[in-house]
């Protein structure tokens, strides 16, 4: 029985579990305007949580990968129902319309290996299922949550979001059967998601009142992603990069400024140790560390194919 729990614990990713208790406060924190956590709202993280549980455990029953703990539909069912009824037990039938939209967009990842555009197309639905659970959140605590601000906050989501599982993707290239990078290559999907994570950038700098120190993690990754070929190392530095900007657009929202500094210090800490640790010349180093220069290389090689 503890194995089976261990198993599942596994699948709901729990290293993105942090990031998304962050953007269910950032939710929080936008419509309360205020830092402070009480009982209530640790329980309205509830159906947040189920909500995460109901998307990671039915794309494992759809899946039924060979080396992972089978997961049968009862499990994303429970965790669906569990979702409904505390959003609707906390704000009625409100959270219900961007709970649609979520399963909407839940069901059409589901589709990446069904056919060609589904693949191709898979990193953005992420994207929008992503900003539908932070629609979510909001959706909890009022009625009338959109503005301006709210909506080019969404977008930065999307966008950020899309970046960071289009590099999940390059890291999947020898596995999946359609996806953006197994159609157009690693390197037309690295520039894709540097684009992509520009424009989230540019949409983060907007809105924060042109803040640096805000998008200054991300100006790192898009620097990085330019010179160093690693989709594996990517994906995990891009999910601690939405971690970070999400602290930071809070720190912001609450006028923590100077606690950006110290957020941008530890963010750069980490991620030099996760580029750069096993590039020094170790005999205990790991075989195959992968020390290849990405873009600009990615696109030489596509070019010398084609020649």
């Amino acid at each position: 029985m503890l194995k089976k729990i261990r198993a599942v614990f596994i699948l709901l990713r729990p290293y993105s579990l942090p990031g998304l208790f962050l953007l269910y406060y950032l939710a929080k924190v936008i419509i309360t305007n205020s830092l402070n956590l009480n009982l209530l709202n640790i329980l309205m993280f509830v159906p947040v949580f189920f909500a995460w549980t109901f998307l990671t455990l039915f794309l494992e029953a759809q899946h039924k990968h060979s080396n992972r703990e089978k997961i049968p539909y009862s499990y994303p069912i429970t965790a669906l129902l569990i979702t409904i009824l505390f959003a609707i037990f906390f704000n009625g039938l409100t959270p219900l319309l961007p709970l649609v939209f979520f399963l909407i967009f839940t069901y059409l990842y589901t589709k990446k290996n069904s056919t060609r555009f589904s693949g191709n197309t898979s990193f953005i639905m992420r994207g929008f299922m992503e900003t539908s659970l932070f629609f979510f959140a909001l959706s909890l605590f009022s009625n009338s949550y959109l503005n301006i601000q709210i909506i080019f906050l969404g977008i930065a989501i999307l966008l950020i979001t899309s970046a960071r599982n289009l590099l999940g993707d390059i890291r999947d290239t020898k596995f999946d059967e359609t996806t953006f990078s197994v159609s157009f290559g690693d390197g037309l999907s690295y520039i894709v998601s540097t684009v992509l994570y520009i424009f989230g950038g540019f949409v983060l700098f907007f809105i924060s009142n042109y803040s640096i120190g805000i998008i200054f993690p991300l100006i790192l990754m898009v620097i990085l992603l330019l010179f160093i070929d690693n989709g594996y190392m990517f994906h995990r530095l891009s999910v601690l990069l939405s971690t970070v900007l999400i602290s930071m657009y809070i720190l912001f929202l609450t006028g923590n400024n100077s606690l950006i500094i110290l957020l941008n210090v530890i963010f750069l800490s980490i991620l030099f140790n996760l580029v750069f640790y096993d590039l020094v010349p170790r005999h205990a180093n790991p075989k195959g560390i992968n020390t290849k220069f990405g873009i600009l290389p990615s696109l030489k090689k596509i070019n010398s194919t084609k020649k």
